[in-house]
């Protein structure tokens, strides 16, 4: 998790628990009121954010399969295009052309625009789809980054599958398409709906 979305993420915490305090205190100490509303909204945060879907999906207690996953990175590309804070989003992992799976999760990785705003719009727009698959039951498993230096971190066996790379960051990655008009290359967005994302 990279530092903007870190610092999104307390701050969500702190919120909720003055909010809760404010609330719980009309009916209990001040301070029990401030401890139980922190563990509230501690656990709400983490019930939101630790991608449950996503640990039953990888136990075997899901049942979405590749046809399921595909038409819901294609709905979510199209929010992704229109999320103004997005610089590049791709799918990672068990979706990926390198690694076909039959029964396969959706791993995302948001590449944020510079500036606060879009920091706070992207975290806000990765939150938001967190809660949909949340309440879908889907196996969602989304980050967003600061930059691409933390794609480094992936294995080049995940593979990488684009769903909005208008600039051209993946570029970066040695796995990323190749021909022999490069920059056409890098700029195209694959069909998310075709197995080899193109």
């Amino acid at each position: 998790m990279d530092r903007t979305e870190r610092v999104f993420k307390l701050a969500i915490d702190l919120f909720l628990t003055m909010l809760l305090w404010l609330v719980l205190g009309t009916f209990i100490d001040g301070f029990v009121a401030l401890g139980v509303g922190f563990v509230l909204a501690h656990s709400l945060n983490f019930v939101l954010n630790a991608q449950v879907y996503v640990v039953l999906h990888n136990l075997g207690a899901t049942k979405h399969n590749r046809n399921s996953v595909m038409a819901y990175s294609k709905v979510l590309q199209e929010r992704i295009r229109a999320e103004k804070s997005i610089q590049a989003a791709a799918v990672f992992g068990s979706l990926s052309a390198s690694r076909p799976s039959a029964t396969p999760d959706l791993d995302l990785r948001l590449v944020r625009r510079s500036g606060i705003v879009n920091g706070i719009r992207a975290c806000s727009f990765a939150q938001r789809e967190r809660s949909r698959a949340f309440i879908k039951q889907f196996p969602l498993d989304v980050y967003v980054l600061d930059g691409t230096r933390s794609l480094a971190k992936l294995s080049k066996e995940d593979g990488l599958m684009s769903l909005h790379d208008p600039d051209g960051l993946f570029a970066v990655r040695s796995d990323a398409p190749e021909t022999s008009d490069s920059q056409e290359t890098h700029h195209s967005e694959p069909d998310p709906t075709s197995p080899t994302g193109t």
